[in-house]
């Protein structure tokens, strides 16, 4: 592979490439903190977490791996610069360590800790679900979390709409959280062994290339864990979206419906 685009461009290339990589897993850490606060808190959620908040956070998320990705420009971090003869690469093992380990460990590290927190409380969420079906009715829910602290009230005391009403949201975020798991999953599938063999190869490279692997082995990994499982994972999310998500369905019907009647005009 040879890079004929010339040094400012893969300087570029390298910053982007570090943005975007980072921000997007630092951005699924962000939506699982996000559901477990959506199903711990349902009833107050909307007043604590209003707009400005979202965007704050939103912005912090990106604000993070965009200093992390500058790095990448500095010369302290770079005294061999850049490789752009051959191949578009930074040469600094000590950068590529840094932005794996706080570009992806890291938030992998705070989505497993939320998303663990998130299936304890989905699993109460599930267990008050199928207590508000029995007919027998007349149930006091005592748990200490504050979610079941919501529902002290019994059942005669509240209106028959609002408990559905109530219901309703929480098999909503419960189903939304299902959804999240399974992008969450097919994520690290498809990128933990990519950052797990760059990190690697920084220290070691004779540990994931060796003179006992075969050319053909050597090629087959660099073409399935590089490449083809992280733009695997590109595909994958419109599928998953589209199979376990009712309103990503509608809005990418709509999408192509009108992308049909633009090219038939």
């Amino acid at each position: 592979m040879c890079w004929d685009l010339g040094l400012s461009v893969c300087k570029f290339w390298i910053f982007v490439d570090a943005l975007c990589s980072g921000a997007s897993i630092c951005n699924l850490s962000l939506i699982a903190i996000d559901r477990y606060l959506v199903l711990s808190c349902p009833f107050s959620y909307r007043e604590k977490m209003r707009k400005p908040r979202g965007f704050i956070a939103i912005l912090a998320v990106w604000l993070y791996a965009f200093v992390i990705a500058s790095l990448s420009l500095t010369e302290p971090w770079s005294p061999d610069g850049f490789n752009a003869s051959f191949s578009c690469a930074k040469m600094d093992k000590y950068y590529y360590a840094f932005a794996i380990t706080m570009s992806f460990f890291l938030p992998l590290v705070v989505l497993i800790i939320a998303y663990s927190m998130v299936f304890k409380v989905a699993r109460k969420q599930a267990c008050l679900v199928r207590r508000a079906d029995d007919p027998q009715g007349h149930l006091e829910y005592r748990t200490e979390t504050s979610v079941v602290s919501s529902f002290r009230e019994t059942q005669t005391r509240e209106s028959t709409r609002k408990k559905r009403r109530r219901r309703k949201s929480i098999v909503r975020e419960l189903k939304a959280t299902k959804t999240l798991s399974i992008v969450i999953g097919t994520f690290i599938t498809c990128w933990a062994p990519f950052f797990i063999i760059m990190f690697i190869v920084q220290f070691c490279h004779d540990c994931v290339y060796n003179s006992w692997l075969t050319k053909e082995a050597q090629m087959t990994i660099g073409t399935v864990f590089v490449y083809v499982l992280p733009l695997l994972n590109s595909a994958a999310n419109p599928i998953i979206y589209s199979k376990f998500n009712a309103d990503f369905r509608l809005a990418f019907k709509d999408i192509l419906m009108s992308m049909f009647r633009l090219h038939r005009i």
